[in-house]
């Protein structure tokens, strides 16, 4: 059957026009699994016609077509973990979605679409025509995810295994395309907006200006007249102009790829150097590699006085860029704490407790500043070697090491963590504890729960731990959690024990942070007792 071109209408960037569209034939599907049959539903009903066939306009599905490796089972159930939910605008690329909310609203406007396969394809096809997808791309050509599934550029969840999961496939295929349109579509923006941002302030020759210049010079355009600048000097027939005129193109083409570098760290997309090609394995033992690494070289992209890769590094004027860039999306998180310390909320500014960065409202914490706080809090514990506690406000010494070793650990992928806590305490012959302190419970109820911690989609826990431990106050942020916000609601260790004594202050063997918590209940207590009797 024939498809129909009109479906690649533009929109969803606004500088595609003028694309050349022709009527693609393809086979019609036949023997669909139930997965793809849910998946043609879902396009009739968003877009009024099924998906099309696999590989019939972009040939760039991942769908199972071999045999899937070891590393992809071990890690089956991550891209469940990731789905349920629509996390790119404040998980991933908070920093960008902060600091360009209007982009970032586009962006969610257009990753709407990738609702059903159909959308997701569309815009991806819109994508690849978008007047400056070839400029960024040989730029930085790690900048987009082109194909279906995360494991394809950000991280590698071996979901190739969970699409075909009868029904749940689905869920967790929309969970990717979502993530990917999203970030593709505002990293396209933001680097657009700065292409043309430098040509108008006449910061850089505009692409048809560079390609008038070069075929005044007797050439195509300025890239075959690069692609001849070495058989030109062998000739002699290298000239002033063409220096010149290369040299502009050079000092182009070199802060496109270090404002889009900046913007791929900025949404989550970090860099691994010669560590990339063992990505693959990396994501088998750490929960999202990429991830971990993105924020603080956003801010080493900052700090950093030398070229960010090659060449003469970004001008000055980049540089401002990426400062206003990381100044706003701080100074919007701030601004916000402050709102909330002066509404009431607790506010923790000390970078050696685990609430760095976060307001409390009861149990929950919301950590408005993403991943950026992470590296800053386990800096200052291993400088200081010293961690303050949640509970007390009491500093509990720590060493550099060990600080070092908990990082490493609150990072791992649920299926080497759970091996290496299993591991551990049968080598030590004792209770197998997770890195945080908790016992694994040889019972039916145990298993269960461990399953839960190690498979249970991110927002579906935010969701449960808020129904059992959070109040009807701080229920209207499972809202911003869906889209990725931190919101983390539980009780603390020594809050626990209180409950379970009754406030009777049985305090007995229990440590001294136990024991700090509990004196501060009892003189809380008495205080509003006092308060009480004193009014009457």
């Amino acid at each position: 059957e024939a498809v129909d071109p009109e479906m690649f209408a533009p929109g969803l960037f606004p500088d595609v026009g003028g694309v050349s569209r022709q009527a693609v034939t393809a086979p019609k599907p036949s023997g669909l699994s139930m997965n793809e049959n849910i998946e043609n539903w879902i396009s009739r009903k968003l877009t009024g016609s099924d998906v099309l066939p696999e590989g019939s306009v972009l040939g760039e599905s991942e769908r199972i077509r071999k045999g899937a490796g070891p590393l992809e089972i071990a890690n089956l159930f991550r891209p469940i973990m990731t789905s349920f939910d629509h996390g790119s605008p404040f998980r991933t690329a908070i920093a960008a979605t902060i600091a360009h909310p209007l982009r970032g609203f586009d962006a969610f406007r257009t990753s709407m679409r990738a609702l059903s396969t159909r959308g997701a394809r569309q815009a991806e096809f819109d994508l690849k025509s978008a007047a400056h997808f070839d400029e960024i791309t040989r730029a930085e050509p790690d900048m987009f995810t082109t194909a279906r599934g995360q494991q394809q550029a950000d991280e590698y969840y071996g979901s190739r295994i969970a699409h075909k999961i009868p029904g749940l496939g689905v869920l967790v295929r929309m969970s990717e395309d979502l993530f990917n349109t999203y970030n593709n579509a505002l990293r396209y923006s933001l680097t657009a907006d700065k292409i043309e941002m430098f040509e108008q302030f006449g910061h850089h020759l505009s692409r048809m200006k560079l390609d008038e210049s070069a075929k005044a010079l007797g050439f195509e355009d300025v890239t075959t007249l690069r692609k001849s600048a070495k058989t030109l000097k062998e000739e002699g027939k290298f000239t002033p102009e063409i220096a010149d005129l290369l040299n502009a193109e050079s000092a182009r083409f070199q802060d496109i790829k270090q404002w889009a570098i900046f913007v791929k760290h900025s949404t989550g997309r970090g860099g691994l150097g010669s560590l990339r090609k063992y990505n693959r394995v990396l994501a088998f033992d750490l929960f999202a590699p990429r991830w971990i690494l993105a924020h603080p070289q956003m801010i080493w992209d900052v700090l950093n006085p030398k070229p960010l890769v090659g060449g003469a590094g970004p001008s000055a004027l980049v540089r401002k860029q990426m400062a206003k860039d990381l100044t706003v999306y701080v100074g919007v998180g701030a601004t916000i704490m402050g709102l909330a310390a002066a509404g009431g909320a607790r506010v923790e500014t000390d970078p050696k407790s685990s609430n760095f960065g976060m307001i409390q409202l009861g149990n929950t914490r919301v950590n408005i500043f993403g991943a950026l706080t992470t590296p800053i809090r386990y800096f200052a514990q291993m400088q200081g070697e010293a961690r303050t506690n949640v509970d007390t406000g009491a500093e509990s010494p720590k060493g550099a090491m060990s600080t070092a070793w908990r990082l490493f650990r609150s990072k791992q992928a649920p299926g080497p963590s759970l091996a290496l806590d299993l591991g551990t305490g049968f080598v030590r012959g004792n209770q197998p504890k997770d890195f945080m302190g908790r016992p694994y419970e040889a019972t039916p109820e145990g298993a269960l729960n461990q399953a839960y911690r190690h498979t249970a989609p991110l927002f579906v826990g935010d969701v449960v731990d808020q129904v059992r431990k959070g109040s009807a106050e701080t229920a209207p942020l499972m809202a911003p959690a869906f889209f990725g916000m931190t919101v983390n609601t539980y009780e603390a260790e020594a809050q626990k024990y209180w409950v379970s004594v009754g406030g009777t202050g049985q305090l007995r063997d229990q440590p001294d942070y136990v024991k700090a918590f509990v004196t501060k209940a009892l003189q809380r207590q008495r205080r509003q007792a006092n308060d009480r009797e004193a009014r009457r």
